[in-house]
């Protein structure tokens, strides 16, 4: 009898022990994209009841990401779907702000599990029961895979709402979030607002998204270098060929991997503030949209010197 108790509350202890390592264990991409994974297929099926065939996903370009640029998709997915649950008269989903933080894939995996449960919250409201459940297994995979997974479900989203086409005044919305995140970091190191918002120049009245996204690679490039000045890592940027047919939506990414990125080099210097909503405007043009992007340079440009001058000043 004696053995028989020690062989029970071993097996207890083991099974507690299992227990706790299996609740312990570390979220890894993998898991993250086994999640953006499940959201897809849940949209398939919604857009399979449309009758919405043929979506056309965009081009991938990137390599070496970090958790969190897939963690900004992920966001402007949630965005996406509360425009969608407004428009099919359900109740929306809460927003989620990004914050400057260490982001990591347990962070990027809650993201998509909320994705997958709005998802199946949509499919039962339309009288779908017969949704995408199972969380299937990945090796291997890496925060750009997860990143492109992301953005498959974020434009099959976009279509199954109506708004397959992103639009010059979204791109320009997004630009004038990263103006507001720079100008944050500025702020935070002189709270006196001793930067410049002037030498503008002036550019074409027409211009293609193409060149947009030319701005956007430059404006990658400057935070990688102030990355190297804050001791952080920095992020290859994207290349482009000659006879890529670049759109809106296109340039829309790169904001968004711009405003990533500016939520962790906001970290250097103890910024604290989320990057505020997007804005609605109206008439807004690709010619618009750089211009904006030509200040985000010009305030990127100033954060060196505004650090080396409040280091004078004793501050």
């Amino acid at each position: 009898m004696k053995k028989i108790l020690i062989l029970i509350s071993f097996v207890i202890l083991w099974s507690t022990a299992y227990s706790i390592a299996a609740e312990t264990k570390e979220t890894t991409p993998s898991d993250a994209f086994a999640a953006a994974e499940l959201a897809e297929r849940g949209v398939d099926v919604l857009l399979d009841i449309r009758g919405i065939k043929d979506v056309r996903l965009l081009k991938k370009r990137e390599s070496g990401l970090n958790p969190m640029h897939p963690y900004q998709i992920a966001v402007a997915n949630i965005e996406t779907l509360i425009l969608l649950e407004k428009k099919e008269k359900i109740r929306p989903m809460p927003r989620i702000v990004a914050s400057p933080m260490h982001y990591v894939p347990e962070d990027v995996k809650f993201l998509g599990d909320m994705i997958v449960r709005e998802i199946q919250k949509i499919s039962e409201a339309w009288g779908i029961k017969d949704y995408p459940r199972d969380m299937r297994h990945f090796e291997g995979k890496t925060p750009t895979d997860v990143f492109g997974k992301h953005l498959d479900v974020f434009i099959k989203l976009r279509t199954l709402a109506g708004l397959e086409k992103i639009t010059p005044n979204e791109v320009f919305s997004q630009m004038i979030r990263a103006t507001s995140d720079v100008k944050s970091i500025l702020t935070q190191i002189d709270p006196a607002q001793r930067f410049r918002i002037d030498a503008l120049k002036d550019i074409p009245a027409e211009m293609k998204p193409s060149e947009v996204f030319g701005i956007c690679l430059k404006i990658r490039q400057d935070i990688n270098a102030l990355r190297e000045h804050f001791g952080l890592p920095v992020v290859p940027v994207a290349e482009i060929a000659k006879d890529d047919d670049l759109s809106p939506a296109d340039v829309f990414v790169q904001t968004q991997i711009i405003i990533a990125e500016l939520n962790l080099l906001k970290m250097g210097t103890g910024t604290v503030s989320s990057t505020p909503l997007a804005i609605p405007v109206s008439g807004k043009t690709p010619a618009d949209s750089y211009r904006q992007g030509m200040m985000v340079r010009y305030l990127l440009s100033q954060v060196k010197p505004l650090q080396d001058m409040m280091k004078q000043l004793g501050k």
